[in-house]
């Protein structure tokens, strides 16, 4: 019977035996290196896990292996796990989501165009909706006045509600900030409380107000001139920049203006307005009455003996009908552009006249029929 070989009962691991095993199986963690990552970290193809909070840092991220990992796992398809990379996206991550536990790649050629197309036309909606260049705009501005070592210049914008006030204050001391002084002064019409607008005029007040900005009394310099120029719905913005030698009391005049000029401006444009607005609603009026003109002198030729003066505009004999049909329309260019009312209510006048004549000539022909008719009906 052969003599079996003493052994020694098997000892338990040391602390150090235990922690060199657990560094050779995951690696140096002092060292960032991973030697044998775990099944779960990959998909296959050696490509780590990406978690939503490591999308911005995937740059840093190696997906590339150290040769120390086994090759008996199971090969998995790497073109359906492989990540597709946008072109020209300025990104070198891959764009990965995950579906059923597979790494999916979402597929740029479709969306690329779409998808430039529409930031392009946020970027230009963006553009239309910036109140800097939609809403806060001057509508006139002055010469720059230059006083000595100071120069003064005003802008006035319309004002389409209160709350743009301080936005356009703001406008124009980041946009204009070598100038030391923004002096402004507003002035629009506000509804009454409990009023609808329309009541009337009664059913609104007018609210001003002024800033000096450092300049004492020149705000009140410039709504001085905006009331006496009667205008509403405005902000004026009169910026000095001072160079250091003071002017005294000679600025509020120079403030006035700079004033003066863009009000008066702006009292010509909405005079303009008002002018053009009134020659319109009076050839509007000039249209009706020639319809009615023409109605009425067809009225009065189809009671003429002879029809062929309606249809040809003359009598067997060549003479011309006694009341002359014109059917086409005056042509009114002349008073429309420019704009003259005194020359529309004089037109106006005379064809109410017109009118009036011609309405009194046809009730004769209705009550006395022409004396050549009575042969033939008395045959």
């Amino acid at each position: 019977m052969p003599k079996r070989r003493a052994t020694s009962p098997p000892q338990p691991a040391s602390a150090q035996t235990k922690t060199a095993r657990r560094t050779e199986e995951t690696g140096d963690v002092k060292g960032g290196t991973v030697l044998n990552p775990p099944a779960g970290d990959d998909h296959g193809d050696r490509t780590p896990t990406r978690r939503a909070d490591d999308v911005s840092n995937s740059s840093g991220i190696n997906s590339k292996t150290n040769g120390h990992e086994e090759q008996t796992q199971s090969a998995r398809s790497l073109s359906a796990l492989a990540p597709e990379f946008v072109p020209g996206s300025g990104s070198t991550s891959p764009v990965i989501a995950k579906s059923n536990g597979l790494v999916q790649s979402e597929l740029p050629f479709s969306s690329q165009s779409t998808s430039k197309t529409q930031s392009r036309q946020a970027s230009k909606d963006s553009e239309a909706s910036s109140p800097s260049k939609s809403i806060i705009r001057p509508v006139f501005k002055s010469e720059p006045l230059q006083i000595k070592d100071s120069t003064f210049q005003a802008r006035l914008f319309s004002l389409e509600s209160p709350a743009q006030t301080p936005k356009i204050l703001a406008y124009m001391r980041r946009q204009y900030p070598d100038f030391q002084h923004h002096m402004s002064a507003w002035r629009y019409l506000m509804l009454k409380p409990g009023m609808t607008g329309l009541e009337g005029e009664n059913a609104f007040a007018v609210e001003q107000g002024w800033d000096d900005d450092g300049e004492k009394r020149g705000g009140s310099a410039i709504i001085d001139v905006i009331e006496k120029m009667g205008l509403c719905d405005v902000v004026v913005v009169v910026s000095r920049r001072f160079g250091g030698t003071l002017l005294g009391p000679a600025r509020f005049a120079h403030i006035a203006d700079c004033t003066r000029a863009v009000c008066t401006a702006m009292y010509e444009r909405e005079r303009a307005a008002e002018r053009a607005s009134r020659v319109a609603d009076l050839v509007a009026q000039l249209r009706e009455w020639d319809t009615e003109v023409a109605e009425l002198r067809l009225e009065i030729a189809a009671l003429e003996p002879t029809k062929s003066k309606v249809e040809t505009g003359a009598d067997e004999k060549g003479k011309l009908p006694a009341i002359s049909v014109s059917l086409k329309p005056p042509d009114y260019t002349s008073v429309l552009s420019p704009p003259d009312v005194e020359k529309a209510e004089r037109l106006l006048q005379a064809r109410q006249k017109t009118v009036q004549s011609l309405k009194a000539a046809l009730e004769k022909k209705r009550a006395k029929p022409d004396a050549g008719e009575e042969p033939s009906n008395a045959s």
